[in-house]
């Protein structure tokens, strides 16, 4: 799947796998339909008789927080240049695209976020390799780079599978409250991608993962909200819900840990 391509399919993440056979839980990409903007996955969803029951869902967490002050957080990007070829990852309007996405999904929160710094950066700079080759780099990475004024992330090369970020397929991590190496940092193949930068900033504002509703802290996530849900640990396209409990968790975790990188 080329790398521009935003298409239904399943990623994995922070410390999961990739799902097995993922493909085949999605109707859509078995059939071969790729979807590169938001009016046409909402297309297909209410073909498939999903899209309705979604929104609805979207809508209730939305009213819910509708008398809840907004606030703002403030993302800094730092963008991997190829030190071969001096190309970066990405570039500044499509990183600002996809951060007013992410900021798009969380609203429903009333929570934003806006980018207030980008950068192109040579990797070695931090002592770093450009594909990176372990978990350890990247949280050297983070660790060098973090900005408490900011949510830090970073778009990397293609990571080297040949060290012990081979053992996964996750190609997207991020630091929770308190943890030592603080910020998000993605792989070149998804450096774009808003709803896995969504569910990631959801860890980076404490929340955990929804497969197992009994142990994410959160009382109102269930086994048949999870399906929807943005911290459900395959992320998919449809992956847009927060309940009103998993806003009320990020909003502390931004009063409590984050308020430093709220703009409002």
């Amino acid at each position: 799947m080329p790398s521009s391509v935003f298409a239904a399919s399943c990623f994995a993440d922070k410390k999961i796998n990739q799902r097995p056979n993922c493909k085949s839980a999605w109707h859509a990409n078995d059939a071969g339909m790729r979807f590169e903007r938001r009016s046409e996955y909402a297309a297909a969803m209410f073909a498939l008789g999903l899209w309705g029951g979604l929104q609805a869902e979207l809508r209730a967490a939305e009213a819910t927080h509708a008398k809840v002050s907004p606030v703002v957080i403030a993302v800094r990007y730092l963008d991997f240049r190829d030190p071969k070829t001096g190309k970066a990852i990405s570039d500044a309007e499509s990183v600002n695209t996809m951060v007013n996405e992410v900021s798009e999904v969380w609203a429903q929160c009333q929570v934003g976020f806006r980018l207030e710094a980008y950068d192109a950066i040579d990797p070695r700079q931090y002592g770093t390799g450009f594909s990176p080759v372990s978990f350890a780099e990247l949280d050297h990475l983070r660790e060098a780079t973090e900005n408490k004024r900011y949510l830090t992330m970073i778009g990397t090369g293609a990571w080297n599978r040949s060290g012990n970020l081979g053992h996964s397929g996750s190609n997207c991590y991020s630091s929770f409250p308190r943890d030592a190496a603080d910020g998000i940092v993605c792989e070149a193949k998804v450096a774009k991608n808003p709803i896995l930068h969504a569910h990631e900033a959801g860890h980076w504002l404490n929340l955990k993962h929804t497969n197992d509703p009994a142990s994410d802290g959160v009382a109102d996530t269930t086994a048949q909200n999870s399906e929807h849900d943005l911290m459900n640990h395959f992320v998919a396209p449809g992956n847009r819900l927060l309940t009103p409990g998993q806003c009320q968790r990020a909003r502390e975790a931004i009063t409590e840990w984050r308020q430093n990188t709220s703009i409002r």
